[in-house]
């Protein structure tokens, strides 16, 4: 334990891994190879035992419960307890404590209205725009209070996710992807047109990526971008070639039966 002590005589006992988040300290404690270290009246008065102990607390819970990715409680710690106190946001500056400034992000994003925390396989956090969340009709019963959606499925890695996300930021506001999420949507009849956007953004992936980006998005049911990609595979990798060049391009078994 190293024991951090406070020119009015309040004193704290931190575990060494947790004094790692306080950089500032944590450098001083390296260089001197002490077990403990004294706050004086030379810091400013923002380092002081109140502030700090919020602090450690808050590093405390993020080691804990980083290993099961509970983000839900790191975040309703932050809300309870600091709630970008401008006292507590100076003094993780100053130590330089930066998890403190990244749950202090997500809480402004969680705190506006049209912004969603995708939290992707436990690992990946990506914020993101409310219209994301519409176009993945995975979430059409989605409870909107709720701002951390949970993701978990194998085929959507952090790459997939990003390169998703450049579709619907393309296409959100766009008529003709409109017509995948009215009431008036048919697969039978909806038609994709023909659109340069669309090959140029398909053909940036091989054949085995692409089938990987429509299982995902099959997963997450967004309707535009499978009918798109659909059309793009369909035109690209099978018109106009025999069962063969398609079995060797697609990567597929020469016995393949149904």
């Amino acid at each position: 334990m190293v024991l951090l002590t406070f020119s009015d005589g309040k004193q704290i006992n931190v575990e060494p891994h947790i004094l790692k988040y306080l950089k500032t300290i944590h450098h001083c404690i390296e260089d001197t190879q002490n077990l403990s270290f004294n706050i004086t009246d030379d810091f400013p008065d923002f380092i002081n035992y109140d502030n700090l102990k919020i602090i450690i607390d808050f590093c405390s819970l993020y080691e804990i419960l980083k290993k099961s990715h509970d983000l839900k409680s790191i975040i309703d710690f932050y809300e309870k307890n600091i709630n970008d106190s401008p006292q507590i946001l100076m003094a993780s500056d100053y130590l330089n404590v930066g998890i403190i400034f990244k749950y202090s992000f997500f809480h402004k994003c969680i705190t506006e209205d049209n912004k969603y925390i995708i939290f992707l396989n436990n690992i990946d956090i990506f914020v993101v725009d409310k219209y994301v969340i519409k176009m993945m009709k995975l979430f059409d019963d989605f409870d909107s209070s709720i701002k951390i959606i949970p993701i978990y499925c194998e085929f959507l890695t952090k790459d997939i996710m990003k390169n998703i996300l450049i579709y619907c930021d393309y296409y959100h506001n766009k008529e003709e992807e409109k017509i995948f999420y009215s009431t008036n949507y048919d697969p039978k009849t909806t038609m994709v047109s023909d659109s340069a956007w669309d090959k140029e953004y398909f053909s940036k992936y091989s054949i085995k990526e692409l089938e990987q980006i429509m299982n995902g998005t099959n997963f997450l049911n967004m309707p535009g971008f499978i009918e798109r990609g659909s059309k793009y595979i369909g035109e690209t990798y099978i018109l106009g070639k025999t069962a063969e060049e398609i079995r060797t391009v697609m990567n597929l078994p020469d016995n393949l039966t149904y």
